[in-house]
């Protein structure tokens, strides 16, 4: 698998098996890492949420992750990374992150938020490169010792 092979776009999380496939996998790592109480969209609501956008990766008919942005007033927020095991180490993840990005861009906005978890190593590393900085929490998160605020200023580009 090569980057260059690897298209993001949206998808269906209703109709498309693979994307259910991937979110029930994303529910069960959380559950397995976090109490309930710190962890946030199941994907049951990603199914209900208006202002929810999912894209995937994929290589051809194979989809290799999933990653989605929520859409508020002022920024957009990350949510639901997540790279399948067979395709991790591999650029998945940073493409996700990169093609949100854009696309935030694209909508106007001018900060990317998201929260992630304490036990998120790789991928606080990872946001960390691609530009985020934590901050305090935003929106309607409750304070938790779990939880990792980060956001980006999306103005300036990081490769």
């Amino acid at each position: 698998m090569a980057e260059n092979s690897i298209e993001i776009k949206a998808v269906d999380c209703i109709r498309d098996e693979r994307v259910r496939s991937i979110l029930q996998k994303i529910d069960a790592y959380q559950r397995e890492v976090y109490p309930d109480d710190s962890n946030g969209i199941s994907s049951d609501d990603v199914l209900t949420l208006d202002n929810l956008t999912l894209y995937g990766a994929f290589e051809g008919d194979h989809l290799y992750g999933l990653g989605a942005i929520i859409y508020h007033q002022d920024y957009g927020e990350m949510k639901r990374l997540y790279v399948d095991k067979r395709a991790r180490g591999k650029g998945v993840a940073n493409l996700l992150l990169k093609k949100r990005e854009e696309i935030m861009r694209q909508h106007g906005y001018k900060i990317a938020r998201l929260e992630t978890g304490i036990h998120q190593a790789a991928a606080i590393k990872l946001f960390k490169k691609r530009g985020f900085i934590e901050v305090k929490r935003f929106g309607s998160y409750n304070d938790d010792p779990l939880s990792v605020f980060m956001e980006k200023d999306l103005t300036q580009t990081i490769h």
